[in-house]
């Protein structure tokens, strides 16, 4: 109880102190040798993989050592140590036998998927798993070796349709991957206007620096200048955009109240989120790293509680954290009926105009850059 509430308040110093006299006294305690593993990779970073590694040599069992080895992998730049560790996952792991480990089992399919498809068929045969996500990966990996053959042959229609024929799964690591080798293929088959078109709505909803690299491209071939290809994705946006529900929610800094009519003329960047969200907790940074690129801008940074049950932890958790977001006190009743909330956290960009302009994504070190260009293009408006 006394590391929870620490946990809750952020208070990483007194987390330690209780939960390491928790794990001498109880070492064969698997939760609290864990706790002490995942709170090292902020306190004690250059041990972190060390501590990993001891875990899964003393609780070679237990489940948490796949999600602790696919940490690794999350917080990897490199492509080759990811695969590297979520190959560690996969051997010492099997998803057959481990249930925590089908993530990133799915996640080293996915990656292997834009480089080497073989791969995933050996694995997929390997893992024996049967399931419509699994089969809709053994589609796309074969259609896309029947793909490059026909792409070497240079038969780009044909390429094209076979890709097309495939379905993708609708949990996925492949990010922009499939958009990018369509898009391809079609201009390749002599229709730029088309490929050109598949990105841009592609981008308008998740926008990322390797589409707008090929984006652009199509566009400058098809005679499109840099306004007109900002036209264009602007006004699919607004075509999908819904006006954001009105707010006047308490401040926990200060007895007043901020309302969203208040901030007309300035892009909002709203989350949902309580103190005992540890998704929240690991998105937070990566929110951060964006947010502290735009210091003098327009931008305004909300975080709804939805939890008043927790208040008491929001401002302790402010002050141990390097997030600059204003909290505002909210419910689950109010998360839910005004915004569709259906879990934490749960974001929303909304423009100058008070309209939803982005939500349903989530932010993590792989795609700092969609948030980055998100929040950029509303503020150039």
């Amino acid at each position: 109880m006394l590391a929870q509430d620490a946990f809750l308040k952020s208070d990483d110093a007194l987390f330690a102190v209780y939960m390491g006299k928790a794990a001498q006294l109880d070492p064969s305690n698997i939760g609290y040798a864990y706790s002490m593993v995942t709170h090292s990779e902020k306190a004690e970073p250059e041990r972190y993989e060390q501590n990993i590694r001891e875990f899964v040599k003393r609780f070679p069992e237990d489940n948490r050592g796949a999600n602790l080895l696919a940490s690794l992998a999350s917080s990897s730049a490199d492509p080759e140590k990811k695969i590297y560790y979520l190959e560690q996952v996969r051997k010492q792991y099997p998803p057959q036998h481990f249930s925590w480990s089908a993530s990133s089992v799915i996640k080293l399919a996915d990656m292997y998927m834009q480089t080497n498809p073989e791969k995933v068929l050996s694995l997929i045969h390997e893992v024996g798993e049967q399931s419509i996500a699994w089969d809709y990966r053994k589609q796309l990996a074969e259609s896309l070796i029947k793909s490059a053959a026909l792409e070497k042959e240079q038969n780009y229609k044909a390429a094209l349709a076979t890709l097309n024929r495939a379905k993708i799964p609708s949990f996925h690591f492949l990010r922009d991957f499939p958009s990018l080798k369509k898009a391809f293929l079609t201009a390749k088959s002599g229709d730029m206007n088309g490929a050109y078109d598949s990105l841009a709505i592609r981008f308008a909803k998740s926008p990322g620096h390797a589409l707008n690299d090929s984006l652009s491209a199509y566009g400058l071939q098809i005679g499109k200048d840099k306004k007109e290809i900002y036209d264009d994705i602007d006004s699919i946006r607004i075509s999908k955009a819904s006006a954001a529900a009105d707010f006047d929610l308490g401040l926990y800094t200060s007895n007043e109240k901020v309302s969203l009519r208040s901030l007309r003329g300035k892009v909002i960047l709203l989350t949902f989120w309580f103190p005992g969200c540890g998704p929240c907790k690991e998105e937070f940074p990566h929110f951060q790293t964006v947010v502290d690129k735009f210091k003098g801008d327009e931008l305004v940074y909300l975080a709804v509680n939805t939890q008043p049950s927790q208040d008491g932890f929001v401002l302790p958790f402010l002050e141990k954290n390097n997030v600059s977001f204003t909290p505002l006190r909210g419910s689950w009743d109010f998360a839910t009926d005004s915004y569709g909330v259906s879990g934490a956290p749960s974001n929303f960009l909304i423009d100058k105009d008070g309209k939803v302009i982005f939500k349903d994504f989530t932010i993590n070190d792989s795609n700092r850059d969609m948030l980055e260009l998100m929040i950029a293009s509303q503020l150039e408006k």
